[in-house]
Order: C-alpha cells, then sequence, then structure tokens
C-alpha cells in the first residue's frame, strides 16, 4: 500500500488519510482522524490543448472512472449519474483508443481563451533599513526579483518608512506623492485623492511594463528612509498602512486578476494602523510568553487589522509575498493571515545570510520556458460521492453564488509546492465496496496570460474495520493533524496543545490498538504514535524558544507544502553515508549516531552533515586525498552532493550546516533525534519514545 500511496503523489500530487474509506452508521461517526486529502494543485502533469468535456447537470469533468456507451457515445457522469453526448471530435472512441483525460487521474486543459490583463507585480518597499549592510542586502533581493519577472508584466512601486511614497512612472515630470503613514486607506479616501482622473487613468500613471525601466533605474528611486532616529527609539516603520494604501490603489481598478505584492521589510510595526511594537526601545518587542499572559498590548488590535486586509486581498484574488532579513520580529505573527488566505510565501533569512535571501527571491520568481512557476488567481471547486465535504485548510477565500452559497474557494496564487487540505465526512451505511469518488477542479492564470484548468479525480472503496485499517497514510495523517492543530491558531490557544495531542493519539490507541499485555497496532499504523511524539517535540509545537514570527514561520510551511516536505519539519529525514556499506535512510535515533559514517539530516529549513568521529579523524589527516582511500572521498562526496541538491532545489533555501562528532553545531542533531541513549551521545531530560508510548498505553488500559 506504501508503494501505491507513493506513486499516486507523484502522478496526482495527491494524499489521502483513509485509502479505504470507512462504513459508518451515521455521518455524526467520529473518528480519530478525519478523512483528509491533501492536495498539490500546481504540481507537474500531462497538459492537453483543448478544453475539457463538462457534465451539463453537475459541471464535473470527464475522467477515467466515467462509463462511456461506445455505440452512442454518450458517457455517464459517476457524481449525479446523468448521461451527456461526447462532442463530435471524440467519434472515433473505443475500449482500445481512449482519450488522455480518460486514462490519467490528473490532467490540465489549456483553455483557448486568455485573461485580459498582464500580472501586476507591486513592490511595497521599507526603507527604514538599519545600517548600509543591510540597505545593500534589501536592494539586492528587489534585483534578483525585478530580474526575474516577465518582461510584459506591470510593476508599481511604493516605499514607506514614516510616510508612503507612491511614484508616478507615466507623466513628463516623474512625479513622487506622499501620504501620511499614520491612517488605513481605503478605495474611497484614494478616489478622494485622485478626483480630478477616471480610476482607470489614476492606476495607469502609477505602473510600468518592465521592460521600459531597466532594474537600475528601478532601484535608484529606492532611498533610505530620510527621518532621523532619535535615540532610545525604533525607527519609525508604518507597513500596515503602506499595505492598506496598495491595496486600496489596486482595488479602485483591478478585481479577480493576477495581481503579487512583494513586501520587502526589515523590522517591526512601530507606526500607525497594525502597529505590533512600541518606538521606545525600553518596551521589549512581544514575546510568545508577553502573548500568553495577555501583556503584549499591540497584539489583538493588529491582528484585527490583518485580518481585515487579508479578506479585502482574498476577495480581490491578489495575494502577498513576504520577504525580510532581520534578527527582530517584523509582525509576520500579526499578518500571518495575508499570507494563509492568499496563498503567498514568506522568506525570512534571519541572519542577514546574504546566500538564503537571495537565492530564496530568485526561486520565488524562476520560469520555465519564459513562464513564472508561480501562477494566479487559483480558484477550486470539488464534487464528491459517497463523501461530504465538511471543512477545508489553506483554501483561502470563499467562492459565494447569488445565494450566498459556497461553491468553492480562490487562492491569488500558487507556487510549484503548495499544497491544499480538504476534510470529509463518510456518508452513512455504505456498502463494503461501493466506492466513493473526489474531484478536484482548479482554474489558474499563467504569466503569460493563459488559463489553465486541472482535473483530479481520485477513487476510494468502502471496507469494514480490517480493510479499512490498511489503508491508513501515516504520513497524510499525521500533517493533516498537525495542519488542524496549529494552522491559523493564536500563541493563546497553545497553552493545552501538548495535551490535545495526547488526547487525540490516545484517542486513536484506543480506537484500533489490539488489546494485550502491551497495546500493538498493525503494521500501517505502527509509526503513527512515533510521529506524533515528534511532533510534541517539534518547533511547531514547543515554541517557547521561538518567537512569536518563529513559529508562524513554521507552522506556514506545514500549512503550505506538500506531505513529504512538511514531514521533514516534523519527522526529518537522516540518511546514513558509509564506504562500508549502500547509502541508505536510518531511524531518527540517537542510536544512528555511528563513528564510522557521514549523516545527512534534512529538517526543511536546516540541511546539515555530520561526521562520525573515525571519519572527521581521517579527514583530518588526508586520508581521503590518498589514491588508495577514493572510496572515503566517494563517501563524502555524494553526501555533499545531496545536500547541495536539496538547497538547490527548496524554496525557501535552507541553511547549509557542516559539523563532527562533538562540534558546535551538532546540537542541531542532538535536538532532533529521538534520545534513546541517554549522557555521552544525547545529553536530555526529554523523555525517549518508548516511555512516552509506555505511559499512553497505561492510560488507555486505566480508562
Amino acid at each position: 500500500m506504501e508503494e501505491a500511496i507513493h506513486e499516486i503523489e507523484k502522478n496526482d500530487g495527491l494524499r489521502m488519510t483513509w485509502n479505504v474509506l470507512p462504513i459508518v452508521d451515521t455521518e455524526e461517526s467520529s473518528l480519530p482522524i478525519p478523512i483528509g486529502v491533501l492536495y498539490s494543485p500546481h504540481q507537474r502533469c500531462e497538459r492537453l490543448e483543448y478544453e475539457p468535456i463538462f457534465c451539463l447537470t453537475c459541471r464535473s469533468i470527464l475522467n477515467p472512472y466515467t462509463t462511456v456507451d461506445y455505440n452512442t457515445k454518450e458517457w455517464t457522469c459517476i457524481f449525479c449519474n446523468k448521461k451527456n453526448h461526447l462532442p463530435p471530435h471524440y467519434r472515433d472512441i473505443s475500449p482500445e483508443s481512449l482519450p488522455s483525460e480518460m486514462i490519467s487521474c490528473t490532467t490540465e486543459y489549456l483553455l483557448t481563451r486568455e485573461s485580459t490583463f498582464q500580472p501586476t507585480f507591486f513592490f511595497v518597499v521599507d526603507m527604514c533599513t538599519f545600517d548600509e549592510q543591510r540597505y545593500n542586502l534589501l536592494i539586492d533581493g528587489i534585483r534578483i526579483t525585478y530580474d526575474g519577472l516577465p518582461d510584459e508584466c506591470t510593476i508599481g512601486l511604493i516605499t514607506y518608512g514614516t510616510n508612503i511614497n507612491l511614484f508616478d512612472f507615466q507623466s513628463e515630470i516623474k512625479r513622487t506623492f506622499i501620504f501620511s503613514g499614520e491612517r488605513n486607506y481605503d478605495k474611497k479616501t484614494l478616489e478622494g485623492y485622485f478626483k480630478d482622473e477616471n480610476a482607470n487613468s489614476q492606476f495607469l500613471s502609477f505602473v510600468f511594463t518592465k521592460k521600459t525601466v531597466d532594474v537600475n533605474d528601478f532601484v535608484k528611486m529606492m532611498e533610505r528612509d530620510p527621518f532621523p532616529v532619535r535615540s532610545g527609539l525604533r525607527q519609525i516603520r508604518c507597513t500596515g498602512s503602506a499595505l492598506s494604501f496598495a491595496v486600496s490603489l489596486l482595488e479602485s481598478v483591478v478585481h479577480d486578476a493576477a495581481i503579487k505584492i512583494f513586501l520587502f521589510t526589515e523590522g517591526p510595526i512601530t507606526f500607525g494602523p497594525g502597529t505590533m511594537a512600541s518606538l521606545n526601545l525600553k518596551e521589549n518587542i512581544r514575546s510568545g510568553n508577553d502573548i500568553l499572559r495577555g501583556k503584549a498590548k499591540y497584539v489583538k488590535t493588529s491582528k484585527s487589522y490583518f485580518d481585515a486586509l487579508a479578506k479585502r486581498m482574498a476577495n480581490l484574488g491578489m495575494s502577498i509575498d513576504i520577504l525580510s532579513a532581520t534578527l527582530n520580529d517584523i509582525g509576520l505573527y500579526e499578518m500571518q493571515s495575508l499570507i494563509d488566505m492568499t496563498g503567498g510565501l514568506v522568506v525570512m533569512a534571519q541572519d542577514f545570510d546574504h546566500e538564503i535571501f537571495t537565492t530564496s527571491c530568485a526561486k520565488n520568481v524562476r520560469s520555465e520556458d519564459g513562464v513564472m512557476e508561480m501562477v494566479f488567481n487559483a480558484k477550486f471547486k470539488v464534487q464528491t460521492k459517497g463523501l461530504t465535504y465538511k471543512s477545508g485548510i489553506g483554501l483561502g477565500s470563499p467562492l459565494l453564488n447569488q445565494k450566498n452559497e459556497e461553491i468553492g474557494w480562490k487562492l491569488g496564487s500558487l507556487h510549484r509546492n503548495s499544497n491544499i487540505g480538504f476534510i470529509f465526512d463518510a456518508k452513512a451505511n455504505k456498502r463494503d465496496d461501493e466506492i466513493g469518488y473526489v474531484q478536484i477542479i482548479t482554474q489558474y492564470q499563467q504569466s503569460d496570460r493563459k488559463l489553465i484548468t486541472r482535473v483530479t479525480t481520485a477513487a476510494r472503496v468502502f471496507g469494514r474495520l480490517s480493510k479499512f485499517k490498511q489503508g491508513f497514510d501515516q504520513e497524510a495523517a499525521l500533517i493533516l493533524q498537525a495542519r488542524i492543530f496549529t494552522f491559523g491558531t493564536h500563541i493563546e490557544e497553545d497553552l493545552d496543545l501538548v495535551r490535545r495531542i495526547d488526547r487525540s493519539l490516545i484517542r486513536f490507541i484506543r480506537k484500533f490498538g489490539e488489546s494485550n499485555n502491551h497495546l500493538k497496532l498493525s503494521s500501517s499504523m505502527a509509526l503513527y504514535p512515533n510521529f506524533i511524539y515528534f511532533l510534541r517535540r517539534s518547533l511547531l509545537v514547543q515554541t517557547e524558544t521561538n518567537s512569536p514570527d518563529e513559529t508562524s514561520y513554521y507552522r506556514n510551511i506545514v500549512a503550505r507544502e506538500p506531505v513529504t516536505n512538511a514531514m521533514t519539519m516534523i519527522y526529518p529525514t537522516l540518511t546514513a553515508f558509509s564506504y562500508q556499506d549502500e547509502t541508505k535512510p536510518v531511524p531518527m535515533d540517537a542510536k544512528s549516531l555511528q563513528p564510522d559514517i557521514i549523516l545527512l539530516l534534512d529538517t526543511f529549513h536546516n540541511v546539515l552533515i555530520w561526521r562520525g568521529e573515525h571519519i572527521n579523524q581521517w579527514i583530518q589527516e588526508g586520508y581521503h586525498e590518498k589514491d588508495e582511500y577514493k572510496f572515503l572521498k566517494d563517501c563524502i562526496d555524494e553526501a555533499e552532493e545531496r545536500a547541495k541538491r536539496l538547497v538547490k532545489e527548496r524554496l525557501p533555501t535552507p541553511q547549509f550546516t557542516l559539523t563532527e562528532r562533538y562540534g558546535s553545531q551538532e546540537r542541531i542533531l542532538l535536538a532532533k533525534v529521538n534520545p534513546s541513549i541517554k549522557g555521552q551521545v544525547v545529553v536530555t531530560d526529554d523523555i525517549d519514545f518508548a516511555t512516552f508510548y509506555d505511559c499512553l498505553c497505561k492510560i488507555v488500559k486505566n480508562n
């Protein structure tokens, strides 16, 4: 089953927590882990250059599970059971000659119509840089982002600090409009400022086609904020006001088009709406403990402000990426809804790491064959049979019909690895071996204005408990549960987070454990408690050492990455390279730290190579440079090549670290492994997994 699960993920970008659907007596029957679908709507797949065939009744799309009458050239919809005529160009269809969409469960269609507008990119740039080094890093990130955009796109620029600066690119005399950073802006306010011009011509004055302006001329406009910073005070930074200004400007003329805001910022919001830190340096920026104790005086109003702004952005179909290189929190915790509701991306290069920041900026706007990997204005619709949609995770803003009923969802942008979640209930009284269906329809715009419709159809059988357990996807279940526990939550809700996770696992063991002296789970479920143990220890849950922004960042990664990538945030991968044996994955356990191997640790935002004590000693003595020890050099090179490949492919770029036994950075590895050997190998007060699981089993037996 595990091989089949990974094959489906590779082909369709889809994972389900239960690959055999449960037979229940009532739709309210609860499972310890719900029926979830985790789906990557922008994963590569076959593309057809014609329109999809829709059911005239329910608007589902032709797929491999459709039944076709080859004589009458009719097909029966699996969702509503209505018959539809195939169009004339399908006249040669037969069981031996099927179209691609009836063979592959996932297909993309290139539509004949195109979007009216080119994508619009608005740079909103914080000019309160602390020093020249950080200013240069900011400009490098902007240059790289600008260079990666398509030549035909339209671009606008707003800079801010104490005030907001809007640049007019179309007038004979270059003008800069200066607005107060102390207030919130809306569409009506801006229309009042430009009442002598119609909305469209007003907007066109503030954007230009990329190919008409050189990148050097573009960055020349970005001068550091001229206002001096008084002693004992922070810089005046009106991020909230600047974003509301940008959204209002776009809102006045553009709706449901491809719009991306790039927010480059380097410090906390200290002025205007959305403020999350005091100007006075004596008042520390809020910590997680401050929020838990109710002592973070700006958090509530700041979050409410950005939540309202996020809804405006999502309704318009726009999205935002936040790109930052700073030591301080920038207010990501307060701005989290901007990312969650619009499908945006966060890049945090916290130690002013030039390589991480600039390569992440470059990957964010990379293209294939002249078309950006990033796509825009995505809309989703789900059809089901045998299942009922319950809720979603990371779906953005709801699409409503004229009766104000939810008929789908939309996200402002998708990246190649974007992942969304759906949760379903099984309908009651299904028969053994009856089939349930899910069809996910996605439409989005590319940077070349072309419109794509993507269709994925999944079929799963219903089964009793013995069959049902065999279809359990442990990794998908872990990621779904992690999202349920942490997506969109506030730090105030974390007080009993570990207890809630433990209660969930206890219910799981009670439901599926075999009753004997030591509660045992079937092989398809045996790893799940270990995964939950690592979730409890992860940075998503153990937030005491994180700033609120770091916690939001880590949770954002798990919420938007595919299962395999998100897993590394919770249950990192550990690969052993040995000159005596083949390269293979090893358990995330202290016992894996052997002296004569090299380990590669992948925690998503950290890629670390660890050299065992003997390996490191041989390298210091230069054995790997001798011809007779080429096998040692090959082992070293293989580990480094795989690490470099991970760093090169991932967005955001992870930190690469090379360490050895007793090295200072070994702590990164030791903090992640199960401390089954304490003392000399791992010094910790944490309980190991065996002790944790025994405690849970005792609770299950005694209750």
